[in-house]
């Protein structure tokens, strides 16, 4: 029995291995068939904002907290009783007044009705400072999802809770990826062999993706896709052996057990991986090696607060910890 046991394993380590191999072709044959194009529409098209307060004067200056520049091209201002006849010529329309609230109750009522229409975002407070800015703009990045990418290419200041969110969408979609492509193992041996390698080509396309859209929103020139590939290549390939080898030695564990270490390698490897184009195409050159390894740490403090045993949170149950203080999402 023990010998058969034995064959058994070899057997299913040498399909592991043979996979592998197949995969990484696989993997690279993928990538090149990524499509960015949706990505790059949604980055690229212009952003429109409204921007209504007391007055106008006031609605120009909150206007230049929101978007961090004096510069406010897309950007329209008006007073609260300025006549909004089409909602849905806006990303977002943003309104600064106290209770009753009339303008922006009235706004949000017909956004109910429309399909299209622009986000409403409002806030009270008296008088409206950056701080205020900065929640309201956490709220925005949140509330637009991958439109959010346009605003932080046209205003810089979007940037850390844009990119805060995209790497967290991406690593909890990964991790909750990761638990559902390891059902296949419950099938004895040769199941466990076919999940080996085969999930990381859906693994690094999400990971490539992710890092394009960190570079849309970063400003980056996207009309060159090859051009992005090839600035992908040394961000995306510091990962990506520790990843294989890690993933196959958890492949031939039983379930329970290949699970949740699964989970984990992709949920550090995938916010790691962020961080680091984070660092990349904001300063211009790869991280080094320790800088990489805070990222992991960082990932690593952040995985603790996955409730596996329960459920798969939501984006929105990772919050960035005091150590990604450039990354995080002010305001609450």
């Amino acid at each position: 029995m023990r010998l058969k046991r034995s064959k058994a394993k070899n057997a299913a380590l040498g399909i592991g291995i043979l996979g592998s191999a197949v995969n990484a072709k696989a993997t690279w044959d993928v990538v090149r068939e990524i499509s960015f194009e949706q990505v790059r529409e949604l980055a690229t098209r212009p952003t429109k904002m409204l921007v209504l307060a007391s007055t106008t004067p006031e609605a120009e200056r909150i206007a230049r907290l929101l978007v961090g520049s004096e510069e406010l091209s897309g950007i329209e201002l008006g007073t609260l009783d300025t006549d909004v006849w089409n909602i849905a010529a806006y990303d977002v329309i943003f309104v600064h007044e106290s209770a009753p609230a009339v303008t922006s109750k009235g706004l949000r009522e017909r956004a109910k009705n429309d399909d299209y229409a622009a986000k409403i975002f409002v806030s009270s407070v008296i008088p409206f400072n950056r701080a205020e800015a900065d929640r309201i703009r956490n709220l925005i990045s949140e509330g637009l999802g991958e439109r959010a990418m346009a605003f932080a290419r046209s205003y810089p200041v979007f940037r850390p809770a844009v990119i805060a969110r995209l790497i967290s969408e991406s690593s909890i979609a990964n991790t909750q990826f990761s638990f559902v492509a390891n059902i296949p193992s419950l099938i004895p041996v040769i199941g466990g062999a076919m999940t080996v390698g085969a999930d990381m080509i859906v693994l690094t396309k999400n990971q490539m993706m992710m890092v394009y859209k960190i570079a849309a929103s970063s400003g980056r020139p996207l009309d060159n896709q090859n051009a992005i590939f090839r600035e992908m290549i040394p961000v995306i390939g510091q990962g990506l052996v520790w990843r294989t080898v890690a993933r196959e030695a958890t492949a031939f564990l039983p379930f329970a057990a290949g699970t949740i270490p699964k989970m984990a390698i992709s949920f550090t490897g995938t916010y790691a991986l962020g961080r680091a184009a984070e660092y990349y195409y904001r300063v211009g050159k790869a991280p080094s090696r320790s800088q990489r390894e805070d990222f992991y740490r960082q990932a690593r403090g952040l995985l603790i607060k996955l409730p596996f045993a329960n459920r798969l949170p939501s984006a929105s149950a990772i919050t960035p910890g005091p150590e990604d203080e450039e990354l995080a999402p002010t305001g609450s």
